[in-house]
């Protein structure tokens, strides 16, 4: 258990009794054969009501000398995996290849079978025998989803800086030739930082999509497809020359857009033009959308369907600022701590228990504004 999942997992999931490391996670059900399989001593159950979502925890592989850098694998209760076919540099990863096999969540960080055991591809689901270097409790998968140093500080390429960094490592093959080994892990933002694609690779008609900008738009400051190149990736919008730079490089914008793209490039516009008028409106920014989806094979989203999609981005509203007391618009003004409210840089690792309330209050109101779109979504 590296340093930072070990962090996310007090801060996050300790309050929830979730941040056992000697556990195991699975559906509701299937806690006897997990507890069977494991032994763990703790298993944590997801969906015990209809009620509770179907989490979904993505983090990305980290591939070496490979121009996308990043490739999505999903934690869920379900299995484990990358959830597509991918082809990768073969000299300095091991097999060349990518997915193509998805685990129970107790089968992750195996190391690769006999060829000859894989079940065929595409069928039916098979029972193997897997070597398993330790069981990925909860509170790793999370520290995986999130490793922002090893996205954005370390460069895979560089293995001493990796093992300093304390960047997660996980073992994985993939399920055509049964080839793989020790792998490189990142944030999943490194592909979905919004949290879409793997809605998209499930055919999910109806998509709310609540986006943490770090910088709160202006009439001077407006929504950027070079600054927010997560977002604008999605509509293959990032300009040229203004790839994500990572710790591993750039990557180039064609080679970025055609990695992550998901929606029409046409549709980008519209969405900056809605969220300009929000800001120029000083109302919450949220922006319900029509989209078409497309096929994204590197992602594993088979596309061909339409989508409706509620976009609910992070703003101070005029109204919710103006009825603040005004010993709190003094503090919102004069506060280092508060510099930039609610635009809260990533790497802010310790919220003052004032910032915590202020962005739950200004999170709690644009959600309550935006429940017209909501509603009218999930009708």
């Amino acid at each position: 258990m590296r340093a930072w999942s070990e962090a996310v997992g007090k801060g996050f999931l300790d309050p929830y009794a979730l941040g056992t490391f000697n556990a195991a996670y699975c559906l509701k059900g299937r806690e006897a054969l997990t507890q069977q399989q494991t032994g763990a001593p703790v298993v944590n159950t997801a969906c015990r009501d209809l009620g509770m979502p179907f989490p979904i925890l993505v983090g990305c592989i980290a591939a070496k000398g490979d121009p996308r850098q990043f490739h999505p694998y999903e934690f869920s209760p379900m299995y484990s995996g990358c959830p597509a076919v991918v082809e990768v540099n073969p000299d300095v990863n091991s097999g060349g290849k990518l997915g193509g096999v998805l685990v129970e969540p107790f089968g992750a960080n195996s190391k690769a079978p006999k060829a000859e055991a894989l079940p065929a591809p595409a069928g039916a689901p098979g029972l193997m025998q897997l070597d398993v270097e330790w069981r990925v409790p909860l509170v790793q998968a999370a520290g995986v989803s999130s490793s922002y140093i090893a996205q954005m500080k370390a460069d895979s390429s560089k293995e001493g800086l990796w093992e300093a960094l304390g960047c997660p490592e996980l073992y994985i093959w993939d399920g055509i030739h049964a080839q793989g080994g020790e792998t490189m892990f990142a944030d999943g933002g490194g592909v979905d930082n919004s949290a879409i694609h793997a809605l998209l690779r499930r055919g999910v008609t109806k998509v709310l999509s609540c986006y943490a900008n770090g910088v709160v738009w202006s009439p001077d400051t407006p929504l950027d497809a070079a600054d927010f190149w997560d977002l604008s990736a999605l509509f293959g919008a990032v300009p040229e020359g203004k790839g994500p730079k990572m710790a591993s490089g750039v990557i180039p914008a064609d080679v970025f857009n055609r990695h992550i793209q998901v929606f029409e490039t046409a549709k980008w516009a519209e969405l900056v033009a809605a969220v300009s008028q929000c800001v120029v409106d000083k109302v919450p920014v949220v922006v319900p959308m029509k989209l078409k989806v497309l096929q994204n094979m590197a992602q594993g989203v088979q596309g061909n369907y339409e989508a409706d999609v509620v976009f609910v981005f992070n703003c101070m509203p005029a109204a919710w600022h103006e009825a603040l007391p005004e010993d709190t618009k003094a503090e919102l003004a004069a506060s280092d701590e508060l510099e930039g409210f609610p635009g809260i840089p990533t790497t802010k690792l310790n919220y003052e228990p004032e910032l915590a309330s202020y962005l739950s209050q200004v999170a709690s109101y644009n959600m309550v504004m935006a429940l017209p779109a909501i509603t009218s979504l999930l009708a």
